[in-house]
C-alpha cells in the first residue's frame, strides 16, 4: 500500500497536480482520493501496529509529510509537520488505522457467531496474552518482523485510546450506541423491556449524549438514527444496517477528534510554555480543524497566508532562525532590533527583534505609522453596521482594536502591507 501511494503521489506531482487543481483545499481532496486512498483497506492496516519509534505505519506519515509540503509550499525540513497537520484537520495516521481498525470490530460484533470472521477475532483475542492486554500499545513479542502486533492486541491499544472500556472488547460488545423504543407511540422513547409489540418505532441513540443526562437533546441523523418500521429488537445489534453502520462512524468518529484534539492542546501548550518558534500562532488557535482560508482560490495568496501564519516568511526574523551550516541558530533575546532606540539610552543594548515586538512594539516610524494606520481602517472596519449585525448575530461583541492583542491577531490575518491602504475594500455583488 505505501509503494502504491509513493507511486501516486511521485505520478501527480510529475503531472503538475500542486499547479493547476484550484484551492488547497481542493488539492488535499485529490490527494484523499488519489494517493491516501491506498491505506483505507482494512488488510493493509491490520498487522500494523506498534510503538512510535518502530511501528510499520510511520512511513505513512512520511507520505503525508510530503503531500502537505507539495501543496503548501513549505520545506518540511524547516516548517512542523505537526502545525501543517494542524492547519490542514488531519488526523495522525495511528489515529486514522485506529477508527478503521474499530469500524471492522463493529462490524464483526454483528455477525453471526459462526462466521469465520467472529471466530478468526474471538481466536485472536483468546490468544492475547495478559502483558498485551495491559500494555497494547507498547508490549510486542515479534521483535524483527513486520507484523509487531496481533490483530487483538491492536484492537486493544486503538479502544485504550479511543476511551472505550476493555471489558467490551473481552466480552464481544461495544455500548457506542443503545437502542430505544417507543412503545407508547407518543415519542416516549425508552429502553426495551423485551415484551414489545410488532411493529414498535426502534431507534439507535448516542450512548453518550444519553448518558449526559434526562435533559439530552437528540437529532435526528447526528445523535440518533430512526430504523426502518417493523425492525425487530433483537436484530438491531446483530444486522449490520446503514443506521447501524452510520451510528458507530459518528460515534467513533466523534471519540477520534476528542482524542487527537487533546494530543493538539499539549502540542499547543508546548509551544507557548517552552517560548517555541510557533508559540505566537500557538497562541492563537484553539484545535486541530482545515482554515478558512484554505479554500481560497489564489493559492499563492493562500500559501502566503499560511507561511505568514507560520512565521516562515522570507523575513530576517526567520533568517537569522533558519538552519545554517555556516552560522549557528541566534535564540529570540541574543536578536537585537536595530530599528529601536537603544533601551534608556545604553549603547549597544535593544530590544529582542521577536515578531510581537516587530508588529505592536517597535518604535520605528515606518513601523508606528503602518501600525497606526491599520489600527484606524480596523476600527473604522469594526464600527460598520454589517460588522455590527455578523457580531450580534454570532452572539460576539465587536471587536476593539484599540487592544494590541486583538490587533495582533488581526496582523497576523493579514497577507502584508502592499503600496495601498492595507485594508482594501472589495465590491459586492448585488
Amino acid at each position: 500500500a505505501q509503494q502504491r501511494a509513493r507511486k501516486a503521489y511521485f505520478a501527480a506531482v510529475r503531472g503538475g497536480w500542486q499547479h493547476r487543481t484550484g484551492s488547497l483545499n481542493s488539492q488535499m481532496a485529490f490527494a484523499h482520493a488519489k494517493i491516501f486512498c491506498h491505506f483505507n483497506y482494512i488488510a493493509a492496516l491490520t498487522g500494523t501496529g506498534g510503538n512510535k519509534s518502530s511501528a510499520p505505519w510511520l512511513v505513512n506519515e512520511d507520505i503525508v509529510n510530503w503531500v502537505l509540503g507539495t501543496v503548501t509550499g513549505q520545506n518540511t525540513k524547516f516548517v512542523d509537520s505537526q502545525a501543517l497537520r494542524i492547519e490542514a484537520g488531519i488526523w495522525p495516521w495511528q489515529w486514522r488505522g485506529d477508527m478503521l481498525l474499530l469500524r471492522m470490530w463493529c462490524k464483526f460484533l454483528s455477525m453471526s457467531t459462526s462466521s469465520v470472521f467472529y471466530r478468526a477475532m474471538c481466536l485472536s483475542i483468546q490468544m492475547t496474552t495478559s502483558e498485551q492486554r495491559q500494555s497494547p500499545a507498547t508490549a510486542s513479542n515479534r521483535k524483527g518482523q513486520m507484523h509487531h502486533q496481533t490483530w487483538a492486541q491492536q484492537l486493544y491499544a486503538a479502544a485504550s485510546r479511543f476511551g472505550i472500556d476493555k471489558r467490551d472488547v473481552d466480552l464481544r460488545r461495544h455500548t457506542l450506541v443503545t437502542v430505544q423504543v417507543d412503545a407508547s407511540g407518543d415519542g416516549d422513547w425508552a429502553a426495551p423491556t423485551g415484551h414489545e409489540a410488532a411493529g414498535t418505532p426502534v431507534r439507535l441513540v448516542s450512548s453518550r449524549v444519553l448518558a449526559s443526562g434526562g435533559g439530552a437533546r437528540f437529532e435526528l441523523g447526528v445523535t440518533c438514527w430512526g430504523l426502518p418500521t417493523g425492525t425487530l429488537v433483537a436484530d438491531v445489534m446483530t444486522t449490520w444496517s446503514p443506521q447501524l453502520e452510520e451510528a458507530c462512524h459518528t460515534e467513533l468518529r466523534y471519540l477520534g477528534n476528542v482524542g487527537r484534539q487533546r494530543e493538539v492542546r499539549v502540542f499547543l501548550a508546548q509551544q507557548v510554555q517552552l517560548h517555541k518558534r510557533l508559540r505566537l500562532w500557538a497562541s492563537t488557535i484553539s484545535g486541530s480543524f482545515e482554515q478558512p482560508y484554505w479554500y481560497l482560490p489564489d493559492v499563492k495568496l493562500a500559501r502566503r497566508l499560511l507561511a505568514l501564519r507560520l512565521d516562515t516568511c522570507p523575513t530576517e526574523d526567520w533568517t537569522r532562525r533558519r538552519p545554517s551550516k555556516h552560522l549557528k541558530q541566534l535564540p529570540p533575546h541574543e536578536r537585537a532590533c536595530y530599528l529601536c532606540e537603544c533601551i534608556d539610552g545604553v549603547p549597544d543594548v535593544y530590544w529582542p527583534e521577536t515578531l510581537i515586538h516587530v508588529l505592536i512594539r517597535c518604535s520605528c516610524p515606518a513601523l508606528r505609522d503602518l501600525r497606526e494606520t491599520l489600527r484606524q481602517e480596523l476600527l473604522a472596519f469594526s464600527a460598520e453596521p454589517a460588522t455590527e449585525r455578523v457580531a450580534e448575530a454570532s452572539g460576539a461583541t465587536t471587536p476593539a482594536f484599540n487592544n494590541d492583542s486583538a490587533l495582533l491577531t488581526a496582523m497576523q490575518l493579514c497577507i502584508g502591507v502592499g503600496p495601498g491602504p492595507i485594508l482594501l475594500p472589495l465590491p459586492l455583488p448585488s
